[in-house]
């Protein structure tokens, strides 16, 4: 046989096993486990162009230019609030969760600076921290609190307020006004780290007071459907509590609400909205950050780094259950051991969540994005260096994923401890959920 021949058919067979093999997990090059890579030099892009992480294969993309408005940093306000809108065509991002920026998600183009004013505060330099969290299925809609944690309440004019805004309009309709049922309520919050159930639907809130320095709090939680869309009413209240939050939130399916440690020693606890505050569940080990996540069989939980156990975990909100996933071996002193944040709003691929670290402590996961599957042992899925770097509190990645679970998005000063924070998107394959699922590489 002629020798160039030989070669054709060799270089045809050739390609026809990359192809075979590339269709077998999907055409994406997947790194599965623990394995240290070292952080790779890489070159800060410019805003709307991207880069390859070359350990993990991930396409990083650059969607903000904060210098450009004369802040030092735009970002994710935090790792549970899904910045992306209902069907995917917007993203709110924020500047040290005082002012509010809509940009483009395909184009990344800034849409428009929120006016704080519109938004409920007397002059356009206010702003404040309003929690805003997206509707579910309008697109143009977001809902929001005045003031929401830390806010400037002499800057207000409407404290204590529960918002709808709407940005095809730049109107606002206040849908609740805890004033009304708490006379002089100041704050109606979160603390920031809340969210709703997944339907937008159950709320819950902190409601406090001037001058609270004994701690007196209220809680509600809240139905803002309860009368029909956007007509709301207070289904559960718990008043006059000596309360030490750090947050409260609510599941995805609105059947609990979680708040950390504040009475009688406990620290974080499920209350189950059926008879709050009546019973409780103690969730082992949690203390530090975490989030709601959805196991691939629909079954919520909170997802979370166990103090007690040294690992990544899993808890049943109904009943406690622990289920430890991927030793962290932070050697018995798991605080801040790496810093540890978790993102569980990928609804849509269920049965794995988000993991960014910060704080690096010679760890194979030190300043990284990662997905964790939900089950004992649970594979590792590898995603890039986050390239956050530094003590500032902003520049920790606090990396959020989209309910889609297509898009990762987080804050980054590329390597530059001084450096401005801009905005990184990495984007997933579309069909990761199932590619993984039939992918059998080990842990």
């Amino acid at each position: 046989m002629d020798r160039r021949v030989r070669r054709r058919i060799f270089l045809l067979l050739l390609l026809l096993s990359l192809i075979y093999s590339v269709n077998a997990i999907g055409g994406f090059n997947f790194v599965i486990g623990n394995k240290s890579y070292p952080k790779p030099n890489m070159p800060k892009p410019n805003k709307g162009n991207f880069v390859v992480d070359p350990n993990f294969h991930t396409e990083i993309t650059r969607i903000t230019d904060a210098s450009k408005y004369k802040v030092d940093g735009i970002m994710p306000e935090y790792c549970r609030a899904d910045i992306v809108n209902s069907d995917g065509t917007l993203i709110m991002l924020s500047y040290k969760e005082r002012n509010w920026y809509i940009y483009d998600a395909k184009n990344f183009r800034l849409v428009k600076r929120l006016d704080p004013r519109k938004l409920g505060w007397q002059k356009d330099y206010n702003g404040g921290p309003i929690e805003p969290r997206w509707a579910p299925s309008n697109p143009k809609i977001f809902y929001y609190v005045l003031p929401g944690a830390n806010g400037d309440l002499s800057e207000c004019t409407d404290p204590a307020t529960f918002n709808m805004y709407n940005l095809a309009t730049d109107k606002r309709t206040v849908l609740y006004d805890a004033k009304k049922d708490y006379p002089g309520a100041t704050r109606l919050a979160t603390q920031t780290e809340g969210e709703p159930s997944k339907d937008g639907r159950i709320w819950a809130w902190f409601i406090t007071y001037p001058g609270n320095r004994s701690g007196k709090t209220t809680i509600i939680i809240y139905d803002k459907d309860y009368y029909g869309k956007n007509r709301g009413e207070v289904i559960k209240r718990w008043g006059n509590n000596a309360l030490t939050g750090d947050y409260i939130t609510v599941s995805p399916s609105g059947k609990y609400v979680v708040i950390p440690h504040y009475v009688k020693g406990r620290w974080i606890v499920s209350y189950p909205v059926a008879n709050f505050p009546n019973a409780y569940i103690n969730l082992p080990g949690a203390g530090g950050h975490s989030d709601f996540a959805m196991k691939a069989d629909g079954t919520e939980v909170y997802f979370y780094q166990n103090e007690q156990t040294d690992y990544i975990s899993m808890a049943g909100l109904a009943t406690g259950a622990v289920t430890n996933i991927v030793k962290i071996s932070c050697g018995g002193s798991p605080w801040h051991c790496p810093g540890v944040h978790f993102s569980g709003n990928n609804y849509d691929k269920p049965g794995w969540g988000l993991v960014s670290t910060y704080h690096p402590n010679g760890l194979w996961m030190d300043e990284q994005l990662f997905m964790v599957e939900l089950k004992t042992n649970g594979r590792v899925w590898r995603l890039a260096h986050s390239h956050s770097v530094g003590s500032d509190y902003w520049a920790q990645p606090h990396a959020t994923i989209n309910r889609r679970g297509t898009k990762v998005f987080w804050g980054s000063n590329w390597d530059n401890p001084s450096g401005t924070v801009d905005t990184y998107q990495l984007s997933l394959p579309e069909k990761w959920n199932e590619e993984l699922a039939g992918y059998n590489t080990s842990k």
